[in-house]
């Protein structure tokens, strides 16, 4: 489950909605360098074959079509973790995805890059 907050830059004063944290279907990761969000799917296919390694491109399009992902879908193997994890883990600017159950994780105002953010109020979601 995770969290909205209506937050406000202490450093730009730009007001923004942060989401901390996934949902039934997805787990978070934010950039440690520039602050992007990133959504991995915490679960295979529902369709997966049990026993059938899924390839890099089922992973892509699997990761690129939100739709499709269910809390009703298979476990990972383990080869499939790994390669979500390497599909994951650096950002187009260079830096890396870090898992929200990371406790170093850093979130950034999406106009400035500061750290500096005011949490206000919060609605959880899943």
């Amino acid at each position: 489950m995770g969290s909205k907050y209506k937050t406000t830059c202490n450093s730009c004063h730009h007001q923004f909605e942060l989401k901390k944290g996934g949902g039934w279907t997805w787990y978070q990761k934010i950039c440690n360098a520039c602050g992007k969000e990133l959504r991995v799917p915490r679960k295979a296919p529902e369709d997966a074959e049990l026993g059938v390694t899924m390839t890099h491109e089922d992973l892509v399009k699997h990761l690129s079509d939100s739709s499709k992902w269910s809390r009703r879908g298979g476990n990972f193997e383990q080869t499939e973790l790994d390669m979500l994890i390497e599909m994951t883990a650096t950002c187009d600017c260079g830096g890396e995805m870090v898992s929200e159950m990371n406790p170093e994780i850093i979130y950034r105002c999406p106009s400035c890059k500061s750290q500096d953010l005011k949490l206000g109020e919060y609605i959880l979601f899943d």
